[in-house]
């Protein structure tokens, strides 16, 4: 087997029924993970999309133990073509949190997640394919919406962000600009770095963003129920740095000691809660740039209705065997 044959099955791959966004590209890169060394391949069989490729594996006959050059090259040639390839998106909004406790927070995977999900492993030792991953990763992670650092801070991976923007990092740039870019960007699921950060118990970021960043982020995207809002009002910081267990219970909140013994015990949860349902924080959460966003973009599929779309569009797991394609 060489690169044209990979290549040339891009023919047969296009004719399979697979989920809207699951690309070639997508398919060769598991491909390469799932052929690479026993650690790699049982990683990759973690990812969400990997049962797409394996069902599509049997049927195009594929080889688990190819060349890792020739699967390299097919790629370098497929992305030449059109690297759009790398960013376009599968949209998995059923992941189970117990099967998927980090992956769940995120509804959308491109190739580009994938490879944050599995380097530095392979790919960013090939000079030419790593030199335009990188290239998209700067161009792409700015965006509306590109949730990137979201998932490196999720997976723990802030180095690798630093790898591929090593290149674009100009010397009187501020190292932490990617962070500082993405500070009050809100992901598809509307969640901030903060929260990602927290979620995982990062402290060291979260320290970051609450002490030497905390001016350059909006309050108001942390929208509590009324009765925690008077402890986040006083001191909106030192409260998400005990919220995410870095400080103790007993703390100074402006001239006065606080015990949050006596108080609302949830308020020490490594999750920080985004929303309210308090119906007396109305007028508080219309004033939320989470909300006003949700409004300006007019999104009003609900999670389930997202839910019944992927269903829908990806039927094809596992009943698509019984098509006979």
């Amino acid at each position: 087997m060489d690169t044209n044959y990979l290549i040339e099955l891009r023919r047969k791959f296009e004719a399979l029924r697979r989920p809207i966004g699951f690309n070639y590209a997508h398919f060769l890169l598991i491909h390469l993970y799932n052929s690479s060394s026993s650690s790699s391949s049982s990683i990759i069989k973690t990812y969400p999309l990997y049962s797409i490729f394996d069902r599509l594996q049997r049927k195009l006959n594929l080889n688990e133990q190819d060349n890792h050059q020739i699967i390299i090259n097919a790629i370098n040639v497929i992305l030449t073509q059109n690297d759009v390839y790398l960013t376009e998106t599968v949209e998995q909004t059923h992941l189970n949190i117990r099967t998927y406790p980090i992956l769940c927070l995120f509804r959308l995977y491109s190739p580009i997640h994938l490879i944050l999900f599995m380097e530095p492993l392979i790919l960013l030792n090939d000079e030419g394919l790593s030199a335009k991953i990188k290239k998209i990763f700067a161009n792409e992670y700015p965006k509306d919406k590109c949730d990137y650092v979201h998932f490196c801070i999720a997976h723990r991976k802030t180095n690798l962000i630093m790898n591929f923007l090593s290149g674009s990092i100009q010397q009187e740039e501020n190292n932490d600009n990617w962070l500082i870019k993405k500070i009050n960007a809100p992901s598809d699921r509307s969640w901030l770095p903060i929260h990602y950060a927290s979620y995982i118990g990062d402290r060291d970021l979260i320290e970051k963003l609450c002490t030497k960043y905390s001016e350059l982020m909006n309050p108001l995207y942390f929208v509590l129920p009324k009765s925690r809002m008077r402890d986040f009002s006083d001191s909106p910081f030192d409260y998400l740095l005990r919220a995410s267990g870095m400080k103790t219970h007993l703390t100074n909140i402006g001239n006065t000691i606080v015990n949050l013994d006596d108080n609302d015990i949830d308020d020490d949860s490594p999750i920080l809660p985004l929303m309210s349902d308090d119906e007396d924080d109305e007028e508080l959460l219309l004033s939320s740039p989470l909300l006003i966003e949700q409004n300006k973009d007019e999104r009003t599929d609900s999670f389930l209705e997202d839910q019944h779309a992927m269903e829908v569009a990806d039927a094809d797991i596992p009943d698509a065997d019984l098509l006979g394609i």
